[in-house]
């Protein structure tokens, strides 16, 4: 099961020029819009600390009130398999972003940047069949790592964070991150609106 949840963002009137010292601005413009974030990365740390950090991450119905002008977000929500209860003695397991379904709520500012970091706590494995053509970038790292098996295998289980309301490059920002590694990547809050996301990786789209 995911741990589906919104990010919202609010419009802004706020432009930002192209000075080089603004460390809020990507790589280049297009109508207003910053594009061209740095590359993200896949790393080990030895962290085992609050699976959720971030000053403008809240439980609904709460959402944390935003100051006037742009910032930069460092946030944190990490990846972690328990039981939750969703009913009175009902229980089942869950792949969470830390540790709740739903998960946290991000609320930022159009244009704000978000420095997300997030790493795979869950130990879970999972059952999956053999790769298929046009799929997603998981299934070529899946294909290098010699995990393929025609009769299905199973494997630790890998993890995604897909920002609905990010605008960047799916095959680098939304990577699969294996258990005990994190993942770091930059993006802006181009558009205001209400966006879920979601782990998008092949072996949780075919549970």
């Amino acid at each position: 099961m995911l741990a589906i949840i919104l990010a919202f963002a609010l419009q802004s009137k706020n432009v930002f020029s192209q000075d080089k010292s603004d460390n809020l601005k990507a790589k280049f413009q297009v109508e207003g819009k910053w594009y061209g974030l740095e590359e993200a990365k896949l790393f080990t740390e030895d962290y085992n600390g609050a699976p959720v950090v971030g000053e403008f991450l809240t439980k609904l119905p709460y959402i944390a009130p935003l100051p006037e002008g742009n910032r930069v977000h460092k946030v944190r929500v990490d990846i972690l398999a328990q039981q939750i209860e969703v009913a009175n003695g009902v229980r089942y397991d869950a792949w969470t972003f830390g540790g709740t379904v739903p998960g946290p709520v991000l609320h930022v500012r159009e244009g704000d940047k978000v420095i997300f970091t997030m790493k795979n706590r869950s130990d879970t494995a999972v059952d999956i069949t053999k790769p298929m053509k046009g799929a997603s970038p998981f299934m070529e790292q899946l294909a290098l790592s010699n995990m393929q098996n025609p009769n299905g295998v199973e494997i630790p289980m890998m993890h995604s964070m897909d920002f609905h309301s990010g605008t960047v490059a799916a095959d680098d920002k939304w990577r699969a991150v294996p258990p005990g590694m994190s993942i770091t990547f930059e993006w802006i809050a181009n558009y205001p609106g209400v966006y879920i996301y979601h782990c998008g990786v092949p072996p949780v789209l075919q549970q």
